[in-house]
């Protein structure tokens, strides 16, 4: 008999390599010609953690997000109201279209979600839209015995995520597997999950930039020039999408598993250099990044981190460093937080983690 009441944790997740292949990937569902899209992708640290019970046919979600909107939601499960606050937008969006999948595909009855801490940064590429369904979605399926695993629970998130305004790939969903460091293939509709194994510890810094993006002004503009667009700035998205990224996925997950890090430092720095040459003229306001620009070419970072790059979308959300070693993790994260004024937290891949 499934529990009436559960502690969980859902990880937000950090995409190393492959940014925007997920969606581009999709497109072989129409044209086999297409490349495969591929991604190297972790979960982080930071993350959602809530208390979840049985309800009678109401879903209630507290948060202590409160951008924008209330910190709490109180809705029946059997009006119109949940889909209406889906195709609103905002960050309750994500959990009622998640709670109005679950309830249509599964008829289980009320959920209450007491989101007590939510330490993941909000709009940075750190996927907290996809984590808050996940969580909605596993709360579900843990507390009603539904049997999904977790590539049910990353499936059912990503179309409850449809259901918004978003206009999200396959990608973010893969927090549904925890702080696991996986390869991804994107092939039309069918996604490839393989785990990889680092043979060494790599010391990550997230930089929180502390400003906004607009991801979705961001995907629309490369989604005009891919697949077909012709044109200079078509060609430059098609290059990077079809051929740069997935090469570059392919090496950066071989110096992983033999715990190359200064060949992965090597691959961040060439994969930032080409999404600016290929992808940012698609979008210029979106891809507008004065504060990511700022750090990526600040003097000391070039002198003590061993690669670095932007993350998810890319835009002024977060930024992903690799460190030579803790003393230099230390010494970078200080001074990211002191002379430049941003929020650097830290990540370890290593082998034991894996």
């Amino acid at each position: 008999m499934p529990d009436n009441s559960l502690e969980l944790f859902v990880p937000g997740r950090l995409c190393l390599f492959g940014e925007h292949t997920d969606w581009a990937g999709s497109y072989r569902r129409f044209d086999s010609t297409i490349p495969v899209g591929k991604a190297l992708v972790t979960g982080v640290n930071q993350g959602l953690t809530a208390t979840v019970e049985r309800g009678e046919k109401l879903f209630e979600y507290i948060t202590p997000y409160s951008q924008d909107e209330d910190n709490f939601l109180r809705v029946k499960l059997d009006g119109p109201e949940l889909k209406k606050l889906a195709e609103k937008g905002g960050f309750f969006s994500y959990v009622s279209a998640a709670a109005l999948l679950m309830t249509r595909e599964f008829g289980t009855g009320g959920l209450r979600i007491r989101n007590s801490v939510s330490d993941l940064p909000i709009g940075r590429g750190l996927a907290s839209s996809a984590a808050a369904c996940v969580l909605t979605v596993r709360a579900f399926n843990r507390l009603y015995g539904l049997g999904l695993s977790e590539s049910d629970e990353m499936d059912l998130a990503y179309r409850a995520e449809l259901l918004t305004p978003s206009r999200c790939g396959r990608m973010d969903q893969i927090c549904a597997f925890g702080r696991t460091v996986m390869h991804l293939v994107f092939d039309g509709d069918i996604v490839t999950v393989e785990s990889v194994k680092p043979a060494a510890p790599f010391r990550f810094i997230i930089v929180d930039l502390m400003s906004g993006k607009d991801t979705i002004q961001i995907l629309t503009d490369l989604h005009r020039y891919y697949p077909r667009t012709s044109g200079s700035v078509g060609r430059g998205v098609r290059e990077f999408l079809g051929r740069i990224s997935p090469i570059l996925t392919s090496k950066a997950r071989r110096a992983m598993e033999s715990g190359d890090t200064t060949i992965l430092g090597n691959l961040m720095k060439d994969s930032q250099y080409e999404f600016d040459r290929c992808c940012r003229p698609a979008s210029p306001k979106g891809l507008k990044s004065p504060r990511l620009d700022r750090l990526l070419n600040d003097p000391f970072l070039n002198d003590h981190a061993l690669g670095f790059k932007g993350v998810g979308s890319h835009g002024d959300g977060c930024a992903q460093i690799l460190a030579r070693d803790e003393t230099g993790r230390q010494k970078i994260m200080e001074y990211v937080e002191k002379q430049l004024g941003y929020s650097a937290l830290p990540l370890d891949i290593s082998p034991e983690a894996s």
